[in-house]
């Protein structure tokens, strides 16, 4: 009973560790579609306003300082805080992006966009005034690359395990070895290992075995297991470890 129990508590395990890659991938898409929501409501209600605004002249009157986040250091961003008026009365802006250094001088003049029905709802007129929404549609882009990325490459292994439990077995020969990128993992190179065997209904067959590290050389006879509906779905099996 007790090795029992601990070959279903290894196979839990197992499962779990093979479905966090899954779980990572699910996490990054959920807050890439979150930041890209955001970034597009950011993006519709700037172009609403700067389809009604009006200019008004304004000056830096100070910059608003604010502690970051991140890595517990003292790194701080400035917003100007400008000062301009419209019909003979004074609003107060604080920008919308902090940055550091600062964008804006205090003193130095810049144009503001203000809303003619309510000039307390005003920002300052760039050449380009959609930063915030492009920053959040970059974050949005960045993170669902990579949960793209982890999704396709979780795709594939699961494919390659499946393959390699439940695929019709043959033999073959490695015919060319060489390395697949500059990218190196744990001290071991990504090669490409190109293998050649024979269908017995397809007749000749080439895969390219993508592993970290060289396993097989030139001329080494391998086992493989491939499709038997799609006979150029084939994996090579890793070799086998040394006995103990």
């Amino acid at each position: 009973m007790e090795g029992l129990a601990r070959r279903d508590l290894a196979w839990f395990d197992a499962r779990m560790r093979s479905r966090v890659p899954l779980v990572v991938a699910g996490g990054l898409l959920v807050m890439a579609a979150v930041f890209g929501t955001a970034a597009g409501v950011l993006a519709v209600r700037t172009a609403s306003f700067l389809a009604g605004a009006e200019r008004a002249g304004g000056v830096v009157v100070g910059l608003d300082e604010r502690a970051g986040t991140g890595d517990g250091s003292a790194r701080y961003t400035y917003r100007a805080v400008v000062a301009y008026g419209v019909a003979g009365q004074e609003h107060l802006l604080t920008d919308r992006i902090g940055s550091d250094p600062p964008r804006y001088d205090v003193g130095e003049r810049v144009t503001v966009l203000y809303d003619p029905a309510n000039p307390a709802d005003a920002r300052i007129g760039t050449r380009y005034g959609y930063w915030l929404e492009t920053i959040f549609g970059g974050v949005a882009l960045a993170l669902a690359g990579a949960g793209l990325a982890i999704l396709t490459a979780w795709s594939r292994t699961a494919a390659h395990r499946r393959l390699t439990g439940t695929g019709e077995r043959a033999t073959g020969v490695v015919t060319d070895v060489r390395p697949a990128g500059r990218v190196v993992w744990n001290g071991r190179p990504r090669t490409a290992t190109t293998v050649g065997w024979r269908h017995p209904f397809a007749g000749e067959q080439t895969l390219t075995d993508i592993t970290w590290g060289a396993p097989h050389a030139v001329g080494d006879q391998v086992n493989l297991r491939y499709d038997a509906d799609r006979p150029t779905r084939a994996v090579v099996e890793p070799p086998a470890g040394p006995a103990v």
